[in-house]
């Protein structure tokens, strides 16, 4: 038990040191796709089968390193940001890493490198620094968290309410109980509320974030990439593969 706190504690100790590293204090939420953007990782969001949350590849030649990620589309706004959290682990913290699929949140302790990566993703993405400034002083003295805080909170970090819900039970603000109580209905009392169906419905349409057809040609011409794997990446993007030639120009 001791050495599981202990390893949470390093976990979270790296999460917070690389939010301070990328400019972004405990408190404040990130912007995630603006720092994908930023830190040069090529984030492609598309439709994937519901047993995959995302993917993540790191590849390092003697200058630099290639970093990308796919996150499924075919899941809500916020349970996607939760992915990109998750992958950040593998391309910034795991030692050793070059590529993963991942089935994301599921915490599951027999995978040592996905557990490790759903609890980074936790303190990465909503740190118990921003749960604690956010919630109302009588609300934590009494441990009893309303629903307009929650709709207040996961709104502003664009979390999933599964998510939130965990955090705040695991920082003790929340039983059981209420936990069950508050993930029934959560887009029905989101609009309520007055608050955007976007957080919890799915994006569905592809997207890139970043030069993924550039770092394709990168990955292609330092040769970690076969012919045939650039070709479907280029494929992906919907790039007509007959307008593609990799021999150059003939000339005319």
């Amino acid at each position: 038990m001791k050495q599981k706190r202990e390893k949470i504690q390093v976990l979270e100790q790296r999460a917070l040191l690389l939010r301070k590293l990328w400019n972004y204090q405990g408190f404040e939420p990130i912007p995630l796709k603006k720092l994908l953007f930023e830190m040069g990782v090529v984030a492609l969001f598309r439709p994937m089968s519901a047993k995959f949350s995302g993917m993540a590849i790191r590849i390092q030649n003697d200058s630099e390193v290639f970093r990308f990620m796919m996150v499924n589309s075919d899941m809500p706004v916020g349970r996607q940001n939760f992915t990109i959290c998750h992958e950040l682990y593998h391309l910034y913290v795991q030692e050793h890493f070059d590529t993963r699929v991942c089935k994301v949140g599921s915490f599951d302790k027999k995978d040592p490198e996905e557990y490790n990566a759903d609890i980074f993703a936790a303190h990465f993405l909503l740190p118990a620094e921003a749960l604690k400034t956010r919630i109302p002083l009588q609300e934590l003295e009494h441990r009893n968290v309303s629903l307009a805080t929650i709709l207040r909170i996961e709104n502003l970090f664009e979390c999933s309410r599964e998510f939130l819900l965990i955090r705040l039970q695991e920082l003790g603000f929340m039983h059981e109980e209420e936990k069950e109580q508050f993930q029934k209905s959560v887009k029905a009392t989101a609009h309520r509320y007055g608050y955007s169906p976007y957080l919890y419905t799915k994006s569905a349409a592809e997207s890139v974030v970043g030069d993924y057809a550039s770092l394709a040609n990168d990955l292609f011409d330092n040769e970690l990439i076969s012919e045939s794997h650039y070709y479907s990446v280029m494929e992906d993007l919907g790039f007509n593969l007959s307008d593609i030639d990799l021999q150059g120009d003939e000339a005319e």
